[in-house]
Protein backbone atom coordinates (compact mmCIF):
# COMPACT_ATOMS: atom_id res chain seq x y z
CA UNK A 1 0.00 0.00 0.00
CA UNK A 2 1.32 3.42 -0.93
CA UNK A 3 1.53 6.18 1.63
CA UNK A 4 -0.15 9.55 0.91
CA UNK A 5 3.29 11.21 0.79
CA UNK A 6 4.47 8.76 -1.86
CA UNK A 7 1.26 9.19 -3.85
CA UNK A 8 1.56 12.98 -3.76
CA UNK A 9 5.17 12.70 -4.95
CA UNK A 10 4.03 10.43 -7.79
CA UNK A 11 1.29 12.90 -8.76
CA UNK A 12 3.85 15.71 -8.70
CA UNK A 13 6.17 13.73 -10.99
CA UNK A 14 3.28 13.00 -13.38
CA UNK A 15 2.52 16.72 -13.32
CA UNK A 16 6.09 17.59 -14.30
CA UNK A 17 6.07 14.96 -17.02
CA UNK A 18 2.81 16.38 -18.41
CA UNK A 19 4.27 19.89 -18.55
CA UNK A 20 7.32 18.60 -20.44
CA UNK A 21 5.09 16.58 -22.77
CA UNK A 22 2.83 19.59 -23.40
CA UNK A 23 5.75 21.62 -24.71
CA UNK A 24 6.20 19.07 -27.51
CA UNK A 25 2.59 18.12 -28.23
CA UNK A 26 0.05 20.88 -27.71
CA UNK A 27 -3.08 18.85 -27.05
CA UNK A 28 -6.29 20.04 -25.32
CA UNK A 29 -6.72 16.55 -23.86
CA UNK A 30 -3.30 16.69 -22.20
CA UNK A 31 -4.02 20.20 -20.97
CA UNK A 32 -7.25 19.05 -19.32
CA UNK A 33 -5.44 16.08 -17.83
CA UNK A 34 -2.71 18.37 -16.50
CA UNK A 35 -5.25 20.68 -14.86
CA UNK A 36 -6.91 17.63 -13.31
CA UNK A 37 -3.60 16.33 -11.92
CA UNK A 38 -2.88 19.73 -10.36
CA UNK A 39 -6.30 19.79 -8.70
CA UNK A 40 -5.83 16.19 -7.54
CA UNK A 41 -2.49 17.01 -5.89
CA UNK A 42 -4.18 19.94 -4.14
CA UNK A 43 -7.04 17.72 -2.99
CA UNK A 44 -4.47 15.23 -1.72
CA UNK A 45 -3.87 17.44 1.31
CA UNK A 46 -7.54 18.27 1.91
CA UNK A 47 -9.60 15.15 1.28
CA UNK A 48 -9.24 11.78 2.94
CA UNK A 49 -10.30 9.77 -0.10
CA UNK A 50 -8.49 6.48 -0.57
CA UNK A 51 -5.91 5.89 -3.29
CA UNK A 52 -8.22 3.50 -5.16
CA UNK A 53 -10.95 6.17 -5.34
CA UNK A 54 -8.44 8.63 -6.78
CA UNK A 55 -7.29 6.12 -9.39
CA UNK A 56 -10.91 5.50 -10.41
CA UNK A 57 -11.52 9.26 -10.66
CA UNK A 58 -8.47 9.69 -12.91
CA UNK A 59 -9.54 6.77 -15.09
CA UNK A 60 -13.09 8.15 -15.48
CA UNK A 61 -11.77 11.63 -16.26
CA UNK A 62 -9.38 10.35 -18.93
CA UNK A 63 -12.09 8.15 -20.48
CA UNK A 64 -14.48 11.12 -20.65
CA UNK A 65 -11.80 13.37 -22.15
CA UNK A 66 -10.96 10.84 -24.86
CA UNK A 67 -14.65 10.58 -25.82
CA UNK A 68 -14.96 14.38 -26.23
Amino acid sequence: MMTPQRLSLMIFMMNLYSIIYLTFINSPLLLRYLVYIVSMSTLQFISSATISQKMVQIHIFVSESIKN
